[in-house]
């Protein structure tokens, strides 16, 4: 084989390789009404919880059997969307987001994850900057995930995290008589489906 047929076959080796790469590609959008986002928590009274009900979440994914690279991330949620059972909550939770300033909580995965894929699941973990009230915090999100056909996946997991790491006063109520505590815990459970 002389040298111009091997850089003949070099080049439709990459231009292969190339076209399954762009194919693997994929961007999924979550299907709001399909998943859930909450935040939950303790004081002094009892225990709470705050579904998150506007927010819009898109990965791009490479899928590749062995493994799945989870290439970006991009989250941003309503924070005036987070809703108790009780109003008061509700308005001390805002001020203390600083929501009129700070409309959205954002997350941004920091660079690509690669991660084995076995029997259309996987698990692994992400690092990214988490924005909260005008501070932004770098965070690591645990995750696991399973391939529910060509166009569907789901994620799930949950993260602690602490209010006055974002410079967070604990809300509270009832001339100081409730209390929450410093610590919360964000649970999502996602479905994503593949953009057309």
């Amino acid at each position: 084989m002389n040298k111009s047929s091997i850089n003949r076959l070099i080049i439709i080796v990459l231009v292969i390789i190339l076209s399954n790469h762009s194919i693997a590609q994929r961007t999924f959008e979550v299907i709001r009404e399909k998943s859930s986002i909450s935040v939950s928590g303790t004081s002094t009274l009892h225990n709470w919880e705050m579904p998150l009900q506007d927010y819009r979440c898109n990965l791009l994914i490479d899928i590749y059997n062995p493994s799945i690279t989870i290439k970006k991330v991009d989250f941003k949620g309503i924070s005036k969307s987070l809703k108790s059972d009780y109003s008061v909550m509700d308005k001390k939770t805002y001020k203390a987001l600083k929501a009129d300033t700070y409309k959205e909580i954002q997350f941004a995965s920091s660079y690509p994850e690669e991660i084995p894929l076995g029997s259309k699941s996987f698990k692994g973990e992400i690092a990214g900057s988490l924005f909260i009230g005008g501070v932004t915090k770098s965070i690591t999100l645990f995750y696991t995930g399973k391939i529910i056909s060509d166009e569907l996946i789901r994620v799930t997991g949950s993260k602690k995290l602490a209010m006055t790491e974002f410079n967070i006063d604990p809300p509270t109520a009832m001339l100081g008589t409730l209390k929450t505590g410093d610590e919360v815990v964000i649970k999502f459970n996602l479905i994503l489906k593949q953009l057309k």
